[in-house]
């Protein structure tokens, strides 16, 4: 599974259970990569991730 791969598929399963409408807002995404270790994503890529939900 890639890092985008699981984006969608966490953002999809909140998507379902959130009463509020998702968006960068009310949500938090974050990674960790051998390279970089844990970093919170910024709203551009939050923002990107939550548009490729909906596509």
């Amino acid at each position: 599974m890639t890092l985008q791969e699981a984006y969608t598929l966490a953002l999809k399963v909140l998507k379902q259970v959130m009463e509020e409408k998702l968006d960068e807002n009310n949500v938090q995404l974050a990674r960790v990569t051998k390279a970089k270790g844990f970093e919170i994503l910024n709203i551009d890529e939050l923002k990107l991730a939550i548009e490729g939900i909906s596509a």
